[in-house]
């Protein structure tokens, strides 16, 4: 009788303390999960008062999450092969200005007799408002948000369908580029922006206008309505470049 007796306490303490274990592991991660939304908020974006942000312009105030606007015509810096011979070695073009990243996208295998793709995407731009009240007295710099796809919209791409989508009222695009491998396809989903800015104008003008026209909080997500996704192919690590390696270690 004392023996079963044993058993049973120790079997409810047993039931406690799993019940204390579960709450407490619910609890962590419900702080973990706010954590790590809150971060992101600062990162990417948040909800704002009135849709204003107000004090400061977006790119000075958030640090990824966004694509910038196209500088028309800009090019880049010369390679050797466009340098002069060894006797007079110089530049035949003039430095251009540093060209930050317009487009992001990602690439997964697939396998399947009739591959359907849904991509859901998002973003918002900023305009400018005026510093000034209705007296003419300085209020700081005032930046509206613009949703501009609400909640957000879906495009859908098949194997022999459409390749591509302007959206966005055009200012933006979409593209699937499939690669037949074996017996299926790398696709690559991307997302561009696609305006274009005066890369003459500098100073706090060039300023403004990537503010103006640079895509902020972006979303792009794939859902596969039919077909399946497989193991990414890959090469032997030993024979990969040393450019290669460090996109494997950086993106992985």
């Amino acid at each position: 009788m004392v023996q079963y007796y044993r058993y049973k306490v120790y079997f409810s303490y047993n039931i406690v303390k799993y019940k204390y274990d579960l709450e407490s592991t619910l609890i962590l991660k419900e702080k973990r999960d706010k954590f790590i939304n809150l971060t992101k908020q600062q990162l990417i974006g948040t909800k704002l008062k009135e849709n204003l942000l107000v004090g400061q312009k977006p790119l000075d105030r958030y640090f990824t999450g966004f694509l910038f606007p196209i500088l028309e015509g800009e090019e880049g810096f010369d390679s050797e092969s466009e340098f002069k011979d060894e006797e007079e070695v110089q530049l035949v073009k003039k430095e251009k200005r540093y060209i930050p990243p317009s487009s992001a996208g990602f690439s997964f295998f697939i396998v399947g007799a009739d591959i359907k793709l849904r991509v859901f995407y998002n973003a918002v731009q900023y305009i400018k408002e005026s510093d000034r009240n209705e007296q003419g007295q300085y209020i700081g710099e005032l930046w509206k948000k613009n949703y501009l796809a609400d909640d957000g919209k879906e495009v859908e791409f098949s194997l022999y369908g459409t390749k591509q989508y302007k959206i966005f009222n055009e200012k933006a695009k979409i593209e699937a580029l499939w690669r037949p491998y074996n017996d299926g396809y790398i696709v690559t989903i991307t997302m561009s922006n696609d305006t274009k800015i005066d890369p003459t104008i500098s100073g706090k003008e060039f300023n403004l206008e990537q503010n103006r026209h640079t895509l902020f909080e972006v979303e792009l997500k794939c859902i596969v309505e039919e077909g399946n996704v497989d193991v990414y192919p890959s090469k032997d690590k030993a024979l990969l470049s040393y450019e290669e390696r460090e996109i494997e270690l950086r993106y992985k």
